[in-house]
């Protein structure tokens, strides 16, 4: 089957264009990040990196034996072969995530739902940790598998001299993915914080839907007690009464007949 020339050259202007605009997106992506999240731009970039690394290392000494990666570990193979699958599954990784999503937010929903008709709700806890736990679990997966396909690339390339074209793509583009995700989340919770200060405060609470919404909520509660009496512990009664400040005093006011 023949190639025509002018249709192959085009197709490779095409796909190093794309190439490149992903990457560019992508520091555009890190110089957005840089000043508002930095920590996660470094919490990136250390998943890419230590993944690199490692398969970087394994992987010369691999192909300089001409063994499989997973032989580099020796009487460990077995558990490497298991750990490596289990870090570059991502069906698993989804449905890890999904789960751990699952089983920690819907029950507090369906709770919330459920009391709230008798006004005993209370507002679902920790669901900004939880998704935040899940979101970060997906963007470092993406940036590690990246991070070992690019060492994976690297090795290669010093063992044998020379890499297939098609080989240097992915690694890279999972970088860049994982960049573009990062911003994607970050992006959504920095829009919703504005949203939350112009919306939800002593002006915008008197805006619809947020009116609404919070008077929802304060039906759904309106059994709850809005906040806990103050009371002193047994103990701590205790210790105050048997205090030298409390028995001065006593001394200094107690009536003398």
């Amino acid at each position: 089957m023949s190639v025509n020339i002018p249709d192959l050259t085009l197709l490779i202007f095409v796909v190093f264009t794309g190439y490149g605009l992903v990457f560019i997106g992508m520091f555009a992506v890190i110089f957005y990040m840089r000043k508002r999240h930095p920590h996660e731009v470094y919490t990136i970039w250390l998943a890419i990196s230590f993944f690199f690394t490692v398969i970087l290392g394994a992987g010369i000494i691999a192909l300089r034996n001409k063994i499989g990666l997973a032989d580099v570990c020796g009487t460990y193979k077995h558990e490497c072969e298991k750990l490596y699958e289990v870090m570059t599954n991502e069906e698993d990784e989804l449905r890890l995530v999904g789960a751990f999503v699952a089983i920690t937010i819907i029950p507090q929903l369906l709770a919330y739902f459920l009391s709230a008709l008798s006004g005993s709700a209370t507002a679902p806890r920790y669901v900004w940790t939880i998704q935040q736990a899940a979101a970060w679990s997906l963007i470092k997966f993406v940036a590690s598998i990246g991070g070992g396909l690019t060492g994976l690339t690297v090795a290669t390339l010093i063992v044998r001299g020379s890499v297939e074209l098609i080989s240097i793509v992915p690694g890279p583009m999972l970088i860049a993915v994982a960049f573009w995700l990062a911003f994607l989340h970050l992006a959504f919770w920095d829009l919703l914080d504005f949203l939350s200060e112009r919306y939800i405060g002593s002006e915008g609470s008197k805006k619809f839907p947020i009116r609404t919404l919070v008077a929802i909520h304060k039906w759904s509660t309106r059994n709850v007690p809005r906040a806990a009496p103050h009371s002193l512990t047994r103990h701590a009664l205790i210790e105050l009464l048997k205090s030298d400040a409390v028995y001065d005093y006593i001394s200094q006011n107690r009536k003398i007949p």
